[in-house]
């Protein structure tokens, strides 16, 4: 009765409850020990007085090896419980599509800002090298598309993302104190001098809307290096970063090229190994880059999906097809690139009848997500997604893996062990209230459960 307690515990165990774990697996593993100790007391007992003790012998000892069962046992369960790098889950049917940010689950989740290019095509490394007005121009631009806070020094905000595009720009204001703040070329006012609206976006989208761009001086100059940067942008991408790109729209209607944020970040060195683990597995991966469109994707991410041409896809054109034709390419899928939906994405997946599971960083996330099977955050992602997740992880992609295969594992022993010990207990009860040998159906019964449910009883399929 314990130990059916303890799996009804587990598989019921909520987000949000690590501190549940351990006393339930602890609780279990007792059950368990003493369950093995009153068979093995059982066993001397009936050799001793049993017409058939040689055979209660042999298959209660059968009995004690299905609690202790590697695939099925409590003792496997209870260990599997505390798998390293989930802080706390629910123990739910693991997903076989899962949708993966490439951002803290496939890299470090720590972006750093690298450098600045802008319109001439010159290159800087730190903020406080570029020069004035532009450098403020690129600041400002930063600070009106962020919701990062700078406040004293210290940067608020969960997107990393947005949080390393913040620190970029702090150093130009620990430089500059509040010299540059005040240019009439940035007062978003002054129709001469200002501008109406400033933009962030991929650079595929913003550069072809750009007919000007700021020079050193903050001059608005035309723009006809737009392809080449373009290019420039892509050669970048391809390499392994990402790119931001900043414009600005005058009082005029015409936009106005600011420059582009080259952003970095180190992939986790088993990321490739737990893509192909996944998958090998039964469980459909696929990698959500943030990445802007391009005819491949990057090396890293070709080094970690192992992607083709025919199996990376924008999402812009995915949501451009008809609901049926999506849902037919999402199983040959491995990529999707571009600015994501995920609420429309779920629906999609979904309607396919699949049980799937999507990664979530930021708020958005959480509220776009709240329709998936499976919610997976990081240990980097804010509290609104940690507090809706049904899993919590630390070691992103190594984590997520160890925990679909775990969940796989736990639930169908879970399953078996409950079944096998309430049939025991039923029969058990039915036999000593008809009167028969009480003795001879318990270990015949024990023997038979244990051969059927003694196997492994979870499919990698």
């Amino acid at each position: 009765i314990t130990s059916g307690y303890a799996v009804i515990k587990i598989t019921k165990m909520g987000a949000g409850e690590p501190e549940n774990t351990e006393p339930v697996s602890r609780g279990l593993t007792a059950a368990s020990i003493c369950s093995t100790v009153f068979i093995a007391a059982y066993c001397v007992y009936s050799v001793f007085t049993s017409d058939n003790g040689i055979l209660a012998a042999v298959l209660t000892a059968a009995a004690a090896s299905s609690v202790l069962n590697p695939e099925s046992g409590s003792l496997s369960l209870s260990k599997d419980m505390n798998c390293d790098g989930v802080h706390s889950a629910k123990i739910k049917d693991p997903a076989n599509m899962v949708f993966i940010d490439k951002s803290a689950f496939v890299t470090d989740g720590k972006p750093v800002v690298t450098g600045f290019l802008d319109g001439s095509g010159k290159s800087f490394s730190k903020c406080y090298e570029i020069p004035y007005p532009l450098g403020t121009i690129l600041a400002k631009a930063i600070a009106e598309n962020t919701s990062a806070l700078l406040n004293r020094g210290k940067i608020y905000g969960a997107d990393p993302l947005e949080c390393a595009e913040a620190e970029y720009i702090s150093e130009r204001f620990k430089s500059t104190l509040d010299l540059e703040i005040k240019s009439e070329n940035i007062n978003g006012t002054d129709k001469d001098f200002g501008y109406k609206k400033l933009y962030k976006d991929f650079p595929d989208k913003l550069i072809p809307k750009c007919s000007y761009y700021y020079d050193a001086a903050g001059t608005a100059k035309p723009f006809s290096d737009g392809v080449a940067i373009t290019a420039m942008a892509d050669e970048i991408i391809f390499q392994g970063s990402s790119v931001i790109a900043y414009a600005a729209e005058d009082f005029d209607g015409n936009y106005i090229f600011i420059g582009l944020l080259t952003v970095h970040e180190k992939l986790r060195k088993d990321s490739a190994a737990m893509f192909r683990a996944m998958t090998s597995k039964g469980t459909r991966a696929i990698l959500l880059t943030g990445e802007a469109e391009l005819t491949s994707v990057s090396m890293p991410v070709k080094a970690v999906t192992g992607a083709g041409i025919n199996e990376v896809i924008s999402f812009e054109k995915l949501a451009e097809m008809n609901e049926d034709d999506a849902r037919r390419m999402l199983p040959a899928i491995k990529v999707i690139t571009g600015s994501v939906n995920k609420e429309l994405l779920l629906a999609l997946a979904k309607g396919g009848k699949y049980t799937v599971g999507i990664t979530a960083l930021t708020r958005d996330d959480t509220e776009a997500s709240a329709e998936a099977d499976v919610i997976y955050a990081s240990s980097l992602s804010c509290r609104a997604a940690k507090n809706n997740a049904d899993v919590i992880l630390s070691d992103g992609l190594t984590s997520l893996a160890k925990y679909n295969t775990y969940s796989r594992k736990i639930k169908g022993a879970a399953i078996g062990y409950t079944a096998y010990h309430t049939a025991l207990m039923l029969l058990t009860a039915a036999a000593v209230f008809f009167g028969i040998n009480t003795a001879a159906l318990t270990t015949v019964l024990t023997g038979a459960g244990c051969i059927f449910f003694g196997r492994p009883r979870h499919s990698e399929k």
